[in-house]
Formats: C-alpha cells, sequence, structure tokens
C-alpha cells in the first residue's frame, strides 16, 4: 500500500492512498528428452567338416562323403548413430516476454549439439523468445555420425540451461537416456551346400585312389 500525505501552503491537509501488487519474475523452467539409436549387423563364420579322415576312391574316381556345417556368431558391426530430442522452455509468468540463450550439456565427451529453429537475437549461443505464460518447443540433433563406443551406449545424462536478464539462469532437470537398437541385420543365416567334392575335401583329410 503507498500512502501519499501534503500539507498546503494556507495549511490544509490532505492524504490518498493506493494499493498495488509488487510483480517479482519467476525464474524459466525447463525439461527435455533423448532418443538414441543404433544399427547392428551381425557377422558369422561358418565351418565345414567332413565325416571321415579318410577315402578309399575305387572305380570312376569319385567318393562322397557326407559333411557338417556349423555356422557361429562371430561379432557384430553398429552403425547409423542417431541422437536428438526436444527442449521445452516455459515461461511461468503473468507478464513480460524472456528472450533467453538455451544451451545443453551431454556427459557423451567430444559430441556437439544444434539447436534447430529461428534464432531471436543475434546475441551469442541460440537465442528463444518466450511469450509470458507461453512455452516454446525447441527440436535439437547431435553430431554422432562417426561413431558411439558400445561401452557408451548406457547410462548418459542429459542437461539443457538457461541464461537471460542480468545473469539470470535456470536448468532442466538432469535427464539419463541410453542408446536403443533399431534395426538388426542377419540375425539368422540358412546354411545349403551340394556333395563334398575332392576338390572341396579339407587338406588334412588323406585320400587313398589306389
Amino acid at each position: 500500500k503507498n500512502t501519499a500525505k501534503f500539507i498546503s501552503t494556507d495549511g490544509e491537509k490532505g492524504q490518498d492512498s493506493e494499493t498495488v501488487t509488487l510483480c517479482v519474475e519467476k525464474p524459466l523452467t525447463l525439461d527435455l528428452d533423448a532418443k538414441a539409436a543404433f544399427d547392428r549387423d551381425h557377422d558369422w563364420k561358418i565351418e565345414k567338416e567332413a565325416d571321415k579322415s579318410s577315402f578309399n576312391v575305387e572305380g570312376d574316381g569319385n567318393v562322397t562323403a557326407g559333411y557338417k556345417v556349423t555356422a557361429t556368431e562371430a561379432g557384430h558391426a553398429d552403425a547409423n548413430w542417431k541422437l536428438g530430442g526436444t527442449i521445452t522452455v516455459k515461461n511461468p509468468n503473468s507478464f513480460g516476454e524472456i528472450t533467453a540463450r538455451i544451451g545443453k550439456t551431454l556427459s557423451l565427451k567430444g559430441v556437439a549439439c544444434t539447436i534447430k529453429g529461428t534464432d531471436a537475437d543475434k546475441a551469442e549461443g541460440f537465442q528463444v523468445l518466450v511469450p509470458a505464460g507461453a512455452s516454446q518447443v525447441l527440436a535439437y540433433d547431435c553430431d554422432v555420425a562417426s561413431g558411439v563406443d558400445e561401452a557408451d551406449y548406457k547410462d548418459q545424462t542429459n542437461v539443457a540451461t538457461a541464461t537471460w536478464g542480468d545473469g539470470r539462469t535456470a536448468s532442466s532437470p538432469v535427464k539419463s537416456f541410453d542408446f536403443a537398437l533399431a534395426a538388426e541385420t542377419d540375425t539368422e543365416i540358412t546354411v545349403t551346400g551340394a556333395e563334398l567334392s575332392l576338390a572341396a575335401v579339407p587338406a588334412d583329410v588323406w585320400v587313398d585312389a589306389s
């Protein structure tokens, strides 16, 4: 409440009061998500083993042997890594728009991220204008095209930050994320073959052609 009083030169007195509401700016609030994925191709080792260690060749010189084929998974190769998501910036105030610089921090070292959309100001960094009582949702992409170590697929963290005004700051909650398997190829194979010819007999199998 604000009260003004006066006394005139002839001694007259008076006063008036007005109740005012002091507006204190609330900080921006932030939230974010992350979607991380990769593709995987499986490799296989195929071995063929004859069912006998020696053969006696007679007559027309042909020999037929049975054999066993064993296919063993021999590792895998990952590719097509992707990492991105959205950042939501909310202005909880009922008055005044806020222009803030938005950034983010990843626990995944050496990875640069780019926020998409229209930069609201020429100041350093990506600036977003958030009207009173409104939210802005910003998409972002991170450059993981060169690959991510398999040891780093789990338990990564992600934080969004905002800076505005006279050094005011806000951060999102720390969000955890994992790289998820998006697509797999060669998860199984079908092995086919014909009779084992002499040309295909392993070097350690003895053939008696007498």
